[in-house]
């Protein structure tokens, strides 16, 4: 057997060692056929391991070591020379191992060197082949495979690596078998080759190649939700898989008012269009007893003589309209949800009139006493086996019953009201308990640069620390965060670009966060007030706008203005907006020591301006960055589309990298970016409608507007347990709505007035989020195992109460229950 495959090598004298700071080696990719098994016919075929003190390997060593000194500019070796003899590779990297292979004649084998062992390489078949891969290991900390040259990774031809890479030409390394001589040939003179014009033939070359789009898909779904929901005439709001209180018709009546079931918890399973053309005018023998349109008269008849069609007339279809020029009809489109209720079998089909979010209602104290005397008789006169049955079915009853004809039935109530008691309950509960998941959807992988964190410059103080009284406030927290972090030292801003680093970060689209579902690149609500968020301002944060002066006016004529703080008519006591632009996980270090994984949100903050605030009240941050921050959102405004329900799509560049070259169109919201190219974002990486702009600021509450606190370019990190929930943009207007929100108005001081109705408010943003928000506290691994657990829970309750019950029907033992140990219902404040 061949010891060697090439000629003798050896170390050099005194020799500079290079060792491999990382590896993607695994000694389990290595080759098992390492015996050497003679066939019948006399062959062989198995790799040999080689020594790392054999020729060959000591030829391998030399030669990557040589390359990697020269690319990496180690000392003493220039990029523009290749004379690096005295540098070597101690070894291969780790799980790597170089084989002799040996093929053919067991008597005069062939001998193929090959560099086993990589988890993302077969095997390396020569030493220019490794040197890009080599110099890959030494300098990507990061191991991300797009960054590695070599032939395989880049899947290039090594012809073109070589070229591109200056490595140094080599004869093929494997060695043929030996073959018997055929004879002396008589040698030749040399003939003289004479130079001719060049001719020849080969193939069209291809152009380059253009640089691949984005490979990750931004989700569809989560595009028609947001475009859906920012349609001026009818947005949709709900969403498919959401959690929603459906108001029946007719209502579930009990005895009193009070105790009347007006609304069922549901999931929306699908949302439909429905269209409906409408006349115009009526008019008198123009619509038939069927309801249809005669529109004969709109049509020109045709006779003999212009029947047929002249050269110059157009063939285009004819459009039929009336002596105004206007078509005879009008359009109207709304949405309709089918909707599973909870507890039952049932499906309901409702639209948006119908439907109100799960925060925006809870069944009152003295339906939840009643469903729970009702239930408590029912559970004790049932037989025992049919009730042992029907906890562990679905309830038949259908809570929109309907009568032989078609209608809903009208039959009075406490029977009906009776049957609804067991689902009902079991109904608000599996809400109550889907309420309290969460988890993220649609994960991407988005890649960003960083630079390392860069001292502040001599010539800048370190800010005080905060005093011990006032340490843990969160306006000293973002102080002192902003203060650490600030820095004016451009020598040492220009050295830490030059050691930017990339990075590979798992971000999600969306959120089931409780009963709602939320997407990126939309506006959410936040617990914070307003003056819990830098109350002073900073250098980069606006402290709270105050009143108008039309405001002040209104107050002074009403002869409040000496009785109410200024401040509190400002924005200040109002709640905080986060248009959500980034979801992701960090790991955080528990006070034990542990680490663990934390979800988090950034994007931009607004809060709710006076409507008619003075421009000059806007301006005046010191801010780092060339934009104002005064950009304002006056409720949506599309361009032309091709149709009234999907208006174009307005992108939202990712928070982290700065936005200069798109703020006018973040501060318009209606125009798109300008002839100049687009910035590239962490955002685009995710694939997207082309020529698209940012989606507009949802509506924002009558007389006011959304005013951002900070600069383009900077976001604000919190924690997703700071949000509410989502957005409705006049939810306070919806029909559903209107009869509370006027007791709400009515309501006597003394007994608490509008304070006492403040979770209303805080839908809105009028008042902080902290007052109306959803408190998921479980992850889950998706929404279908959300609902899963969520029924399994509520069902484990009522057969605990079932125990009960049974257990003192059969042994006659009282065993005490309170309602709200099985129907736990999130109440709305009191």
């Amino acid at each position: 057997m061949q010891e060697g495959l090439t000629a003798n090598h050896v170390l050099p004298e005194n020799p500079s060692w290079i060792e491999f700071p990382r590896t993607d080696g695994d000694i389990s990719m290595l080759p098992r056929n390492t015996q050497r098994i003679v066939d019948n016919e006399g062959n062989v075929n198995f790799m040999r391991p080689v020594d790392d003190n054999e020729s060959t390997a000591i030829s391998w060593r030399v030669g990557v070591a040589a390359q990697i000194a020269k690319k990496l500019a180690y000392p003493g070796k220039s990029r523009m020379t290749c004379k690096g003899q005295k540098y070597v590779l101690r070894s291969f990297p780790d799980g790597y191992q170089l084989f002799d292979h040996n093929k053919g004649p067991a008597t005069a084998p062939r001998h193929d060197p090959y560099l086993c062992g990589s988890k993302l390489v077969n095997r390396f078949r020569s030493v220019n082949e490794f040197i890009p891969h080599a110099i890959w290991l030494m300098q990507d900390a990061t191991s991300d495979r797009a960054n590695c040259e070599c032939k395989y990774c880049a899947k290039k031809p090594q012809r073109q690596v070589t070229d591109a890479l200056d490595l140094p030409r080599q004869r093929a390394s494997g060695i043929p078998s030996a073959t018997p001589s055929k004879g002396l040939r008589r040698l030749r003179e040399p003939r003289v080759v004479k130079n001719k014009p060049y001719a020849a033939v080969r193939r069209v070359p291809k152009p380059v190649k253009q640089l691949t789009g984005p490979e990750q898909a931004l989700a569809p779904e989560r595009d028609a939700d947001i475009r859906a929901g920012l349609v001026g005439d009818a947005p949709r709001w709900y969403r498919r898989g959401e959690l929603l209180w459906c108001a029946l018709d007719p209502p579930i009546r009990g005895r009193t008012e009070a105790d009347t079931i007006y609304f069922w918890p549901g999931i929306v399973h699908d949302v439909a269009v429905k269209t409906e053309a409408i006349p115009r005018v009526v008019e008198a023998g123009g619509q038939s007893a069927s309801g249809n349109i005669d529109m004969t008269a709109l049509y020109v008849q045709d006779t003999e003589e212009n029947s047929a069609a002249k050269p110059d007339e157009s063939h285009e279809p004819y459009l039929p309209q009336d002596s105004d020029q206007k078509v005879p009809w009008t359009v109207r489109q709304w949405n309709v949800y089918t909707m599973k209720l909870l507890a039952v079998t049932h499906e309901y089909f409702v639209s948006d009139s119908q439907l109100l979010p799960y925060l925006a209602h809870a069944p009152s104290e003295e339906l939840t006493r009643t469903a729970f005397g009702e239930l408590m008789n029912l559970l004790d006169e049932t037989p025992i086996p049919e009730m042992d049955k029907d906890l562990s079915r679905v309830f038949p009853f259908n809570p929109v019953h309907q009568d032989a004809d078609g209608t809903s039935s009208t039959r009075p109530g406490q029977d009906r009201f009776r049957q609804a008691v067991a689902p009902f309950t079991l109904a608000v509960q599996i809400a109550s308990n889907l309420a309290r998941f969460w988890c993220q959807t649609d994960e991407w992988e988005c890649k960003y640069t960083i630079s390392p964190a860069i001292p502040p410059s001599n010539s800048q103080a370190p800010e005080p620390a905060p005093s011990s009284t006032d340490q843990h406030s969160l306006h000293a927290l973002i102080t002192q965060s902003m203060a650490n972090n600030a820095t004016t030292d451009l020598s040492a801003r220009a050295s830490a670009q030059n050691l930017s680093q990339t990075v590979t970060q798992t971000r999600f689209q969306g959120l089931w966060w409780g009963a709602e579902r939320i997407w990126t690149d939309e506006l959410v609500r936040l617990k914070l007030a307003r003056c819990q968020f830098a109350p002073e301002g900073t250098d980069v944060i606006l402290p709270p706008s105050g009143p108008s002066k039309s405001t002040l006016a209104f107050a002074e004529a009403a002869g409040a203005k000496g009785e109410i703080d200024p401040r509190m008519m400002g924005a200040g006591e109002k709640g905080l907006f986060l248009r959500l632009e980034g979801v992701f996980a960090v790991e955080v270090t528990k006070e034990d020591g542990t680490i663990s994984k934390e979800c988090r949100a950034s994007g931009t903050l607004y809060e709710l301006a006076d409507e008619a605030l003075e421009d000059e009240n806007m301006s005046g941050v010191h801010a780092t960055g060339p934009e104002s921050v005064s950009q304002v959102g006056n409720g949506p405004s599309f361009m032309p589309g091709p149709s009234p329900l999907k208006p174009p799509p307005l992108p939202n560049p990712d928070p982290t990298v700065p936005l200069e070259e798109t703020a006018a169109a973040a501060i318009s919201q209606t125009v798109p970016l300008s002839g100049r190219p687009k910035k590239r974002t962490v955002g685009g990486q995710l694939s997207h409608p082309v020529l698209s702009t940012f989606y507009p600021l949802p509506e924002p509450p009558r007389g006011y507007k959304f005013r951002a606190i900070h600069p383009s370019g900077h976001e604000v990190v919190l924690s997703l347990s700071l949000i509410s929930g989502r957005y409705y943009p006049q939810l306070l207007a919806h029909p559903l709505m209107v009869p509370t929100v006027q007791k709400a108005f009515h309501l006597p001081p003394e007994q608490g007035g509008l304070f006492e109705h403040r979770h209303l408010w805080a839908m809105e943003g009028l008042l902080p989020g902290v007052h109306q928000s959803m408190e998921p506290a479980a992850w889950k691994g998706s929404r279908f195992i959300m609902f899963k657990d969520a029924d399994a829970q509520a069902r484990a309750q009522f057969h605990q109460l079932w125990a009960n019950c049974k257990r003192e029907r059969e042994q006659g033992v009282v065993v005490p229950v309170q309602p709200h140990e099985i129907i736990d219902v999130d109440m709305l404040p009191s």
